[in-house]
């Protein structure tokens, strides 16, 4: 857990700033525009509208399960306190701070891969929330960059909240419209 415990795990809870916000939304326009094309033409997503009732499901639950657990996990416990380093005056124009505490790149990169190792260990695991999907190669793909996306927010914003509902857009997106 590490710098997580000093400030990050009740820290990473924090109101995030409409900056922060606008930065999610962008880095989540930026994954969409990728990934949706990759998930189409490869045929892992199909357009189809889920009925009401499934939308309102998904809607509620998803934001606890993955999003919620996910980006805390993969995030802020194995990440801990991000690196970047924002003070009101920066332009905020570098993803990460140059100056990295020791280990915070290994940490990041770690999470990456046990963010997305951990989809198809769900499948393997035989767990109700996992499908088939999973273990394919374009979905771990586009879970690769939901993961990098993800990570971009929580360095940037400090609060758990822009990667949550990056998260949860994406799959709301992918359950409710994409046939997911």
């Amino acid at each position: 857990m590490g710098d997580a415990q000093a400030g990050g795990l009740i820290g990473a809870f924090r109101r995030p700033r409409r900056r922060d916000l606008a930065e999610a939304a962008g880095m989540f326009a930026v994954f969409a525009v990728i990934a949706l094309p990759l998930g189409l033409v490869t045929g892992i997503f199909a357009f189809g509208v889920a009925p009401i009732q499934t939308m309102l499901i998904v809607t509620s639950i998803a934001i606890f399960v993955p999003s919620l657990g996910e980006e805390f996990v993969f995030r802020v416990i194995l990440q801990g306190k991000p690196s970047f380093r924002r003070t009101p005056e920066s332009s905020g124009t570098g993803v990460l701070d140059p100056g990295f505490r020791r280990g915070d790149a290994m940490r990041i990169g770690l999470s990456l891969i046990a963010f997305v190792a951990w989809h198809p260990v769900q499948v393997w695991l035989g767990l109700p929330m996992a499908q088939p999907v999973f273990t394919d190669p374009v979905f771990m793909c586009i879970a690769v960059l939901l993961g990098v996306v993800c990570t971009i927010s929580w360095q940037r914003s400090g609060s758990i909240w822009p990667p949550v509902l990056i998260h949860w857009l994406t799959v709301i997106g992918w359950k409710g419209f994409l046939a997911g």
